[in-house]
Order: C-alpha cells, then structure tokens, then sequence
C-alpha cells in the first residue's frame, strides 16, 4: 500500500471534504489559465474571492500540505501560481496574505509565484534564485 493511500486513509472527513475542495479549486484555476486572456481571468478571479469569506476549519499548514500534495500528485501542470491562487482563495478572509509574482532574467526569463504573509513564505518557497517582485495581488 502507497504512503498516499495510507495517509488518505487517516484523513478525517472533514480533511478529505477540505481536498476534494482544493482539487476542485485547483482544476477550476488551471482551466481558467488556460482558456482566458489573464486580465478575464483576473477581474473573475478577484469577484470570486470577494465573496469567497468563509473561513476553513483545518490549520494552515495542512492545506498548504494539501494543495502541495494535490498539486504534485496530479498531472495538470499545477505550477506555482495555480497553487498561489489556490491558497489565496482559502485565505480570502485574511487581507494580510498576498500572491507575489516575480522574474528573474539572469539565465533566461523565468517567473515564479508565491504567497506571503508578513515576509513569511507559505507556499511557493523561493528557489535558490532570486526573483525580482514584479507584481503584488492581495
């Protein structure tokens, strides 16, 4: 039996109610990206967050847990910024977390999202290379 399956198993119902939401939400966002310009994506985005204020009853660490294990698990491409925006639209209560998208140029153009919160990384870990911050969405 996979780790996986064994940790599935040990979830409680409301966990895998919470996964079955951020496997929901992460597709949904993936779809989005790719068949919308991204300023229809955006202006959908942040209507939905706005009314999205209900707060999540499992501790933050685990849904990053969640997301991170969805994201990897799954094989849609679900980079950083499909996991950002994921986070985000659970923490929609929380106007201190911010999704924060960055490039770097210096061995050919690269760009990166991540979500923090008072200069605090919870999800979308910098790399070992440096990301100039070019954009800020809270």
């Amino acid at each position: 039996m996979k780790a996986s399956f064994k940790k599935w198993i040990k979830l409680s119902l409301s966990e895998k109610i919470l996964a079955f939401k951020v496997l929901l939400v992460l597709v949904l966002i993936k779809i989005g990206l790719s068949v919308l310009p991204f300023s229809t994506f955006k202006n959908l985005y942040s209507k939905i967050l706005n009314t999205n204020k209900i707060k999540q009853n499992l501790s933050e660490p685990n849904l990053i847990f969640l997301i991170k294990g969805i994201a990897a698990n799954i094989p849609l491409g679900l980079s950083c910024l499909p996991q950002a925006l994921c986070l985000k639209y659970f923490l929609a209560h929380d106007p201190t977390s911010k999704i924060i998208i960055g490039v770097n140029n210096e061995a050919g153009f690269k760009a990166h999202a991540w979500v923090e919160r008072d200069q605090t990384y919870l999800i979308g870990d910098l790399p070992f290379e440096k990301y100039l911050p070019i954009w800020t969405w809270q």
